[in-house]
């Protein structure tokens, strides 16, 4: 195509399964080859490597988008297939997008204060002296940006600005993600490269400012272009685009000393780093930032500001600042590095050595001693929010290990291009006390030049900050180390060996320096005291295990120096030392101390950390008695007594009194002094021995000599005092010569009158001490005060004048009662005594002894019983006979307290008169009685209250007695034993009937609990005759029946008095239950004489006067009931012809759920009657209204009686008559119909089982008896195999499936045994003359609808029919009427038709329709006419039918070869014209899609060909002969006409290139080819003539009944077909109308596959335009030639326009074309 005709552009998807969907919108021009290169861009795929696809054709490279474009849509789809892309071809990886990197390297640099540590570590490596952060408020202008898109750039931001100025390779850095120059540089701090990155935490777009340029970053690369990840400046070069962009760079000037005049001078000597706030989220990060979070950035940085500065060596000072919106500019915080004050060249001079020595390292230099410097810093911190200032002092030592140290250090320093440089800094302001380590308020971190993130893994235990040249994870927070996943990690590796070889080295040379500056700075203000430098030294204990590899080679060189300082003020050797561990504060270790120094050793004191690690290193020395003593040996004392004595007191601390002998410092006794004086103490106070105070020591000793002299006289071996410490024999046998001088006698119960001193009566408060000293010292034991009086009989008061002693004896008859805990009775506490017990009411609170319950017993029932036995048995038993009855019961209730007995106790206790007799007293009074030969009633036991017993029993009337009855193991008696004994009395007379009646009633109340005991009791009980009968004699109750059972007491109705037990026996519920175990009989165990005997009543009661039926009947059912159950209670033959005779049956009154209530039933009107007229109630449906029916008899009740209650024939066909009525009578229901079905399948079955019995009665039954399903027939109505789809009744009625297994039953009785075609003809033939007569509606329906069916079902069997036959037709002024007529002269309805009457009222040809319900199918399969055949029948309608009479499909495919271009239509078309001496020949492409009338066509199959399509017309008419020739193939008449351009005939099939139906309109008519027959297949009879011929002259009327079908001609090419009224109509001309062959029509089509979308019609126009002159050149008459175009929208062929018009002017085309 030349040009395109719409102005839309196409939109390209091509797919593709690993790379995914790609979308362009390009010019419908645009190539195959052009989209290829877009997607080489894209994708990297070689333009070659690459084959588009297009509904599974490969696309050349010069095909057009435009082209694929289908008809309506600008949308199309192609497959990309690439050997690259799926193996075979091009691989290998890529780096991902810039942005996905940089997100993977903020996850891994989490934000926070680290991000401006990274920032100041890039200024350290640049070498700058100061860092500054300023957080700006100011918004700045947005007119002259780069792009707009840089206004989101220009508000809040975060700068950074150090004064060193970037280099070309910092440049060049900057811009190489995670490839980081610093590693060439060992000096320099950071040595990833990527935690510059970290600063997209805050920012999308970071800018840098240095010297004479200005950069900016974007990651996303959308400001600067695609592809590109920012932009630089250049002062000098871009100073034209600068001032251009004037708002651009105006957020530069006015920063710390940024200004315009800078950019004149094209250079800024420093970096200012500007970092815009992220204000949303971006692809990059969704953090946004504010004020707040870069507040809490800076709270971050001021946590670790103090120890920022301290391992940089170039960075001095750091400030945060803030510029509010309004332009205001503060500080908030402040930290500067400042020098020493008394050697400022120390710092720089010690960093000059560092640096000599690092490159020494570098290059080479051998040196096996590791390099250390050590210099003072102060840091100073300046807040300025909170208006404060700190200080700290820091001694810090730098180490670089020499090459040659460790070879393998060396190795990895190489391969990881590291430095082993160390830096140590020990807090000088923090240590400054000798009481504290360097602990205190002060933790060691981990340092790589700067302070690792606060945490557990940057905590190392030691007193003092560590700095390193460590491998550090990717994420620069924390250090590597070697791992079970990671031991072979070379940075790992190195870090280890950092630690075990250049560490120890730096730490021993800071603690030695520490020493050396406190020794030459004395009197100058180092603050540091000599014992503060204990606090460097690290406590093993403290420290991390990842650290402690220090410790070791540490102390194995430090402990060689001079770092211990003594308490002599000078500095010495570990092993010169004596460690005090002493309390100086102290007399005798001051003491101590002075005596050792004055004697010439060294003595030190060192922290408990130092001290463990001294411990563990060396053999130390400590202060200790055993030196003291030595070197007293030494060195004789000569000091004053008073210091002797506390050396002694020293000496003697380790108790090692051995090595006294020899000391001066013993004082000596009188060796003279033969008795033994006694040292008291707090143990033994001399008050405790009243009257012995002569031979005790003086106490105004100095009490520590005094407890030293007691130690010495303790001690074993040869004595070194004459003194004798009191023990507890001593003791014991002072205070018994005190207690026997005062109370010579024997008496158990002694006087004693406290403080009187003529007695030599000691007083209250001794006797309290005694045993205050007792429980102390003879807690194990008193035997040794055995018959001392020392217990009080009451508690002791100081004002008490005389009281008595009772002596410690063993055994003891004391017995304490507490008067607040017990609750003995005072008559008790009597009898206690005078059964000889000692009463102790309450004990003093004095006695504490834990051997005093040896002496004082608790008031026990067994401590009274061991008393009691002391007492002779006859005595004892008399006295105890002589209490009261409450004494007695005391007594009884305190002895069951015992636990356990023994022999003699057992014996004591059964002589004790103390128990209650069991049984009636005269007088109602308790009888007492000991255990000796008695014999106990059980506790639990029962007996019948106010009843004699005749024998003797002890009662366990409470707990206490059952207790003392078990211990005692007295023979218990149980219940049944105890009546047991009762019922032998009673047998033998022992009591009236009131009594055994009274008995009997309590024992039946109780025979669970009693059967329960013993089982045997039933059968005691059950022998007793002793319920009173009727007639007055006792029964047992086994010859009774259970009165509570309702089916006996409905059983012996009228006969209760002579079956049941009296009133008095059932009252109780209990009482009846008991009976029943005892053998009161139940209806198991009636007898055939009960039975015959109640059939008997029964028949008897209904003779009766005025029978109560209700009451009978329920005695009737109940003796049926038992007679089903108990299917051998009758056994002879007499008893079963008696109850067969009898009439005792109950009729069933009640039908079961089978028997419909409406329907006849015997029992309605008869309730009793004998078995041998009844049925059973299982045959009520066969019999029910016939017969009476007995509800239920069981099988065995059958048998038992010899009983047959099957039904007679005659009475079941008496009940299917009954069952008949019932149906035809109005008390029949709808609910019925299922137990009627069943009543009838249940006869049906009874009957066909019966039919040899009773075939005459069968066969002469005078009513309709056969049911089919909606009424009852005859048999010779019925039907016994119908047909599965169709349904002849009523006229021959189908038996329903469910009855049909009587089928022998009706067959014998007369029903046909299958439907034939013959019988559905006999029901056509009588509904015909059915309809001839009178029928009511509804019946006309019913037939209507019925004979449909028969139509369908003749169809779906393919039976012949008689065209003769008669078929339902519409009465279309009553459709409900039914009417037949021979189906030769009906039509039927394939098309919608808005009004039919005119048709149906024309008298000169009337249609008859078949009716509206017969299907279509039906109809054509019974050939009747269709009607929009009938209409355009030629032969009817003056319509002519024609076709071409060749072979079709196959003979054109074949055409279509010989003819294989499309431009061959318009040639053939023109030819075609020409010959008929056309002078104008012209072509349409109608676009319309006609969808609003595809409804009501010729032919369903017109409807996918009614869209698109190719018009063809000329200005000559067809001819007889053109319609003739036009239907051959081959033979044409050209042949014979030379001046003809065609030949044979052949060209014009051409057109079937693009159509399956070509339509042809000329003069009067118009033909329709359809040689697939599949578009008017309803009008095509004969398929060898695939064609219709359309007369326009002659019934138009009928021809408008499809204006459809014909709408598309009006208006083309002036063709104006009469569709409104009828009018003569010719056209003059030719008109072809080619449909274009849809994709729905080439799926089926025989002739070509081929169809065409809007590229393929668009084709044709350049068919068209490019040959066009050449078919006109040598034409004979056509002199133009004209293509028009007719958009889809439009809706009238007038609006098309002209795309390429052709004149033939002097024999020559003049072609024009117009798209």
């Amino acid at each position: 195509m030349a040009n395109c005709p719409d102005p839309w552009l196409p939109r390209l998807t091509v797919r593709h399964e690993y790379m995914g969907l790609r979308c362009y919108q390009v010019s419908p021009c645009t190539c195959v080859e052009e989209v290829k290169q877009l997607l080489y861009e894209e994708t990297d795929l070689p333009v070659t490597e690459q084959q588009l696809t297009h509904n599974g054709r490969v696309l050349e490279d010069s095909v057009q988008i435009g082209e694929l474009v289908p008809a309506g849509s600008p949308e199309i789809s192609v497959t990309l297939e690439g050997r690259g892309l799926k193996g075979g071809g091009r691989f290998g990886q890529t780096t991902p997008p810039l942005v996905e990197f940089l997100k993977d390297i903020l996850r891994r640099y989490p934000e926070g204060g680290q991000i401006l540590k990274e920032l100041i570590q890039n200024a350290e490596d640049a070498g700058a002296t100061e860092v500054k952060f300023l957080y700006d408020e100011t918004e700045y202008g947005v007119e002259s940006l780069w792009s707009p898109d840089m206004a989101q750039h220009q508000g809040t931001a975060l700068y950074v600005y150090n004064d060193a100025v970037f280099t070309d390779e910092d440049w060049n850095g900057i811009q190489e993600i995670a490839r980081s120059r610093k590693r060439e540089d060992p000096l320099k701090v950071g040595r990833f490269g990527i935690g510059f990155n970290s600063v997209y935490h805050i920012t999308d777009a970071p800018c840098i400012f240095s010297g004479d340029q200005i950069a900016m970053l974007d990651p996303h690369q959308t400001l600067f272009g695609v592809h590109e990840s920012g932009q630089c400046w250049n002062l000098k070069t871009d100073i034209k685009e600068i001032t251009e962009l004037a708002d651009q760079f105006t957020p530069y000037v006015g920063i710390f000393g940024n200004t315009e005049t800078t950019f004149k001078d094209g250079s800024f000597p420093g970096t200012l780093f500007r970092f815009p706030l992220r204000l949303k989220p971006s692809q990059l990060s969704g953090n946004i930032y504010n004020k707040e979070k870069v507040l809490e950035l800076f709270e971050s940085f001021k946590a670790d500001a103090d120890t920022v500065l301290l391992f940089l060596k170039s960075v001095q000072n750091i400030s945060l600042h803030v510029r509010e919106s309004d332009g205001t500019e503060r500080m908030l915080f402040q930290v500067t590095a400042m020098e020493n004050t008394e050697d400022k060249e120390e710092r720089p001079n010690a960093l000059n050595t560092l640096g000599e020595a690092v490159d020494s390292y570098g290059n080479g230099v051998h040196s096996s001693t590791i390099t250390c410097v050590t210099y003072q810093v102060s840091i100073e911190t300046l807040d300025e929010t909170a208006k404060e200032t700190q200080r700290t002092t820091w001694l810090v030592c730098n180490g670089i290990g020499g090459r040659g140290m460790c070879a393998e250090m060396d190795s990895l320093a190489d391969d990881l291009k590291f430095t082993p440089t160390i830096g140590i800094a020990l807090p000088l302001t923090l240590i400054n006390e000798e009481d504290k380590g360097a602990t205190s308020g002060f933790s060691g971190r981990a340092f790589c030049f700067l302070p690792l993130p606060p945490g557990e893994e940057s905590e190392t235990g030691l007193p003092v900050h560590v700095s390193g040249f460590f491998g550090l994870t990717d994420n620069r927070r924390s250090i590597k180390w070697r791992e079970v996943d990671q031991w072979r990690d070379p940075a790992a590796l190195w870090n280890e060996l950092l630690i075990i070889t250049v560490i120890p080295r730096a730490y021993y040379m800071l603690i030695t320096e520490a020493i050396k500056r406190v020794q030459t700075k004395k009197d100058q203000d180092f603050p540091l005291s000599p014992a503060g430098t204990y606090g460097a030294w690290p406590d093993p204990n403290q420290v991390k295990s990842r650290w402690k590899p220090i410790i070791q080679p540490l102390f194995q060189d430090l402990l060689q120096e001079q770092v211990i300082y003594s308490l002599s003020d000078s500095w010495i050797r570990p092993d010169q030392a004596v460690f005090s561990e002493l309390d100086a504060d102290k007399d005798i270790s001051e003491s101590v101390i002075n005596y050792l120094q004055s004697s010439g050793t060294q003595v030190a004191k060192v922290p408990a950390a130092v001290d463990f690690v001294l411990t563990e290193s060396i053999e130390v020395m400590k202060v200790t008695p055993s030196l003291l003593r030595l070197v007293i040996r030494k060195c004789k004392h000569k000091g004053p007594s008073q210091e002797k004595l506390l050396l002694l007191e020293f000496a003697l601390s380790d108790e090692n009194y051995s090595e006294l002998i020899g000391l001066e410092l013993l004082p000596l006794q009188d060796e003279t002094e033969k008795d033994s004086v006694y040292i008291a103490s707090e143990e033994y106070p001399s008050s405790l021995y009243p009257g012995l105070e002569g031979r005790f020591l003086l106490e105004s000793i100095k009490p520590s000599v005094m407890d030293i002299l007691k130690k010495a006289a303790k001690s074993r071996g040869r004595p070194c005092t004459q003194l004798q410490v009191l023990n507890t024999e001593r003791s014991s046998r002072l205070i018994k010569e005190i207690l026997s001088t005062a109370w010579p006698g024997r008496d158990f119960i002694v006087q004693w009158e406290p403080g009187n001193r003529e007695l030599k009566h000691p007083t209250v408060s001794w006797l309290k001490m005694i045993w205050k000293h007792l429980y102390i010292h003879f807690a194990d034991d008193l035997s040794t005060f055995e018959d001392m009086p020392l217990i009080p009989l009451v508690p002791l008061e100081e004002s008490v004048e005389t009281l008595k002693l009772l002596r410690l004896k063993t055994p003891s008859p004391i017995i304490l009662v507490d008067e607040e805990e017990s609750l003995l009775s005072e008559n008790l506490l009597d009898i206690m005594e005078k059964l000889g017990g000692v009463v102790m009411k309450k004990l003093d609170s004095s006695l504490q002894h834990p051997l005093l319950k040896n002496y004082i017993h608790p008031s026990s029932p067994g401590m009274l019983l061991q008393i009691m036995g002391r007492l002779p048995t006859q005595r004892l038993s008399s006295q105890v006979a002589s209490y009261s009855v409450e004494g007695k019961i005391a007594l009884r209730n305190f002895l069951a307290g015992l636990s356990d007995i023994t022999e003699r106790e057992k014996h004591t206790l059964l002589e004790l008169s103390i128990f209650e007799k069991v049984g009636t007293c005269s007088g109602g009074n308790s009888s007492f009685t000991s255990l000796r030969g008695a014999r106990a009633l059980h506790h639990r036991a029962k007996y019948p209250p106010d009843v004699k017993l005749s024998m003797n029993l002890v009662g366990c009337c409470d707990e206490e007695s059952i207790r003392l009855i078990k211990l005692l193991n007295v023979e218990q008696v149980k219940t049944t034993e105890c009546l047991k004994m009762i019922i032998r009395d009673i047998e033998k007379g022992f009591y009236t009937q009131d009594e055994i009646t009274h008995i009997m009633l309590w024992a039946l109340k109780h025979l669970a609990f009693l059967k329960n005991e013993n089982s045997a009791v039933i059968g005691w009980l059950s022998a007793l005759k002793f319920i009173q009968s009727s007639s007055g004699k006792p029964v047992k109750a086994s010859e009774l029946f259970d009165p509570e059972l309702e089916i006996l007491q409905n059983l012996f109705y009228m006969e209760e008095k002579t079956r049941f037990p009296t009133s008095t026996f059932t009252s109780s519920s209990d009482i009846l239950h008991s009976l029943r175990q005892l053998g009161l009989r139940n209806e198991v165990q009636l007898t055939e004489k009960d039975v015959l005997k109640v059939a008997k009543k029964i028949e008897e009661l209904q003779s009766t006067k005025e029978p109560e039926w209700d009451s009978i009947i329920k005695k009737a059912k109940t003796l049926l009931q038992i007679l089903n159950r108990q299917t051998k209670l009758v056994k002879s033959a007499d008893a079963q012809a008696s109850l067969l005779k009898l009439k005792w049956v109950p009729v069933c009154k009640e039908r079961p759920l089978t028997y419909p209530k409406s329907l006849a039933w015997v029992g309605d009107t008869l309730n009793i009657s004998s078995l041998s007229e009844m049925c059973d109630l299982s045959q009520a449906v066969l019999v029910g209204s016939s017969v009476a029916v007995v509800e239920h008899t069981s099988a065995g009740m059958k048998k038992a009686l010899k009983l047959t209650v099957e039904p007679q024939v005659d009475q079941v066909l008496q009940h299917l008559q009954a069952v008949n009525d019932w149906h035809k009578s109005q008390a029949f229901t709808t609910e019925d119909w299922y137990q009627f079905q069943q009543i009838l399948f249940e006869i049906y079955g009874f009957m066909q089982a019966h039919l040899e019995d009773a075939r005459e009665a069968m066969k002469s039954l005078t009513f309709d008896w056969v049911w089919t399903g909606k009424t009852f027939s005859s048999p010779g109505q019925t039907v016994l195999k119908p047909l599965l789809d169709l349904d002849l009744q009523p006229y021959l009625y189908s038996l329903p499936k469910t009855i049909r297994k009587f089928h022998k039953l009706f067959k014998f009785c007369g029903s046909v045994e299958e439907v034939k075609s013959s019988h559905v003809f006999e029901v056509i033939s009588t509904i015909r003359q059915r309809c001839e007569g009178e029928i009511t509606k509804e019946e006309s329906q019913h037939d209507i609808l019925l004979l449909v069916n028969i139509l369908r079902w003749l169809n779906n069997n393919q039976i012949p029919v008689d065209i003769n036959m008669h078929v339902p037709i519409l009465c279309y002024k009553d459709p409900s009427k039914l009417a037949m007529r021979p189906i030769h002269e009906c039509t039927y309805c394939d098309i919608k038709v808005d009004d039919l009457n005119d048709l149906l009222e024309d008298a000169t040809e009337p249609i008859v329709l078949v009716h509206d319900d017969i299907p279509m199918k039906t109809a054509e399969w019974l050939k009747v006419p269709c009607l929009s055949t009938r209409l355009i029948n030629p032969e009817n309608l003056g319509f002519e039918q024609s076709g071409q009479r060749e072979p079709l499909t196959v003979r054109i495919k074949n055409i279509l070869e010989e003819y294989p271009s499309v431009a061959d239509i318009f040639k053939e078309l023109l030819q075609n014209a020409d010959d008929a001496s056309a002078t104008e020949c012209s072509f349409l492409i109608d676009m319309r899609k006609n969808i609003d009338i595809r409804e009501n066509l010729l032919d369903p199959g017109m409807v996918v060909c009614h869209g698109p399509s190719l018009w063809s017309f000329n200005s000559s008419v067809f001819s007889d002969t053109d319609f003739l020739n036009i239907t051959r193939l081959g033979g044409s008449v050209k042949r014979c006409e030379a001046d003809k351009v065609g030949k044979f005939g052949l060209g014009f099939n051409s057109v079937y290139h693009i159509t399956d139906i070509p339509i042809i309109m000329s003069r009067e008519f118009m033909i329709m080819f359809d040689p697939n027959i599949n578009h008017i297949s309803k009008h095509i009879r004969d398929k060898s003539n695939p064609g219709i011929k359309i007369n326009w002259s002659k019934q138009q009327k009928r021809l408008r009944k499809f204006p459809n079908q014909f709408k598309p001609f009006i208006n083309v090419f002036n063709c104006q077909l009469p569709l409104a009224q009828d009018s003569p109509y010719k056209y003059n001309g030719t008109l072809f109308r080619l449909p274009f062959r849809t994709e729905q029509e080439a799926a089926v089509s025989e002739i070509s596959s081929l169809y065409y979308n809007t590229t393929d019609i668009y084709s044709l126009v350049d068919e068209f335009s490019i040959c066009g002159h050449r078919f006109i050149l040598f034409t004979q008459h056509v002199g133009s030639m004209v293509l028009k175009y007719l958009k889809y929208e439009e809706p009238s062929p007038a609006g098309a326009q002209d795309v390429v018009s052709i004149n033939k002017v002097c024999g020559r085309p003049n072609p024009h074309t117009d798209l």
